[in-house]
């Protein structure tokens, strides 16, 4: 088997689970319908931040801002330990810390960290 025929695999894989394949130059930073701002950036984040909010739809738009974050931000010398990093992030969910704002008398304040509470988000079902 070639390369070839195992991304035919694959796209044949996509397709059936409901997966729709797209030619890259079409959604490239320079293309007519661009999905990224360059082609440094890995994560096609908006279409990301739509499925999040899709799937955990109870979450701030800050939660979701801190998720996306944390699976940009990942960092380990090696390429192979990143993408089994975001892969395990991608099974497990990603922690995001979520401050709990106290209202008293006509102020706002944030409480204090014995308050603050964390909520894995981002699970694939």
């Amino acid at each position: 088997m070639n390369e070839t025929e195992l991304e035919e695999i694959g796209l044949q894989w996509f397709s059936e689970n409901g997966w729709q394949a797209v030619h890259g130059p079409d959604i490239a930073p320079d293309s007519d319908t661009p999905q990224r701002s360059s082609y440094n950036q890995v994560l096609h984040e908006q279409p990301l931040c739509e499925a999040i909010q899709r799937i955990n739809p109870h979450l701030k738009r800050e939660e979701v801002d801190e998720a996306i974050h944390k699976l940009r931000t990942i960092t380990h010398p090696i390429l192979v330990k990143r993408n089994k990093l975001f892969h395990q992030i991608l099974l497990d969910g990603v922690t995001v810390t979520l401050v709990v704002k106290v209202h008293l008398r006509n102020a706002v304040r944030e409480a204090p960290a014995s308050r603050a509470r964390n909520k894995s988000i981002l699970q694939l079902e």
